[in-house]
């Protein structure tokens, strides 16, 4: 999937990003918790939140490098109904940054699988 446009929550120690993720099958909304959500930034909350509070340019910058990149993600999905209106509530589990050799390999062996 592909980042595309995120905005975070920061506590003491507590950090929810609610990221866009775009694929070729279209896009959703999907909140990474404290784990993913450092996994994904390559910072840990209280490193953002001492950004935030002395350099916004900083931030900005951490908060926008993984703009349009591409990870693998593990997601869990459910429907939540509130006032008779349901809508799907996305958690990333996991993210992992792709490693295109074994992807690329495992593309390969799919299409020869195929071919017969």
């Amino acid at each position: 999937a592909v980042v595309s446009t995120q905005s975070g929550h920061y506590g003491r120690d507590r950090l929810m990003l609610t990221v866009k993720l775009s694929d070729f099958t279209g896009n959703e909304w999907v909140t990474c918790f404290q784990e993913t959500a450092e996994k994904l930034l390559g910072i840990s909350a209280d490193d953002l939140g001492k950004l935030k509070e002395t350099n916004e340019a900083e931030f900005e910058q951490a908060m926008n490098k993984v703009n349009f990149t591409a990870y693998n993600f593990k997601i869990r999905a459910r429907t939540e109904t509130y006032m008779d209106e349901s809508r799907l509530k996305c958690t990333a589990l996991s993210v992992e940054p792709i490693d295109y050799i074994t992807h690329s390999k495992r593309l390969i062996d799919e299409i020869k699988l195929l071919e017969g």
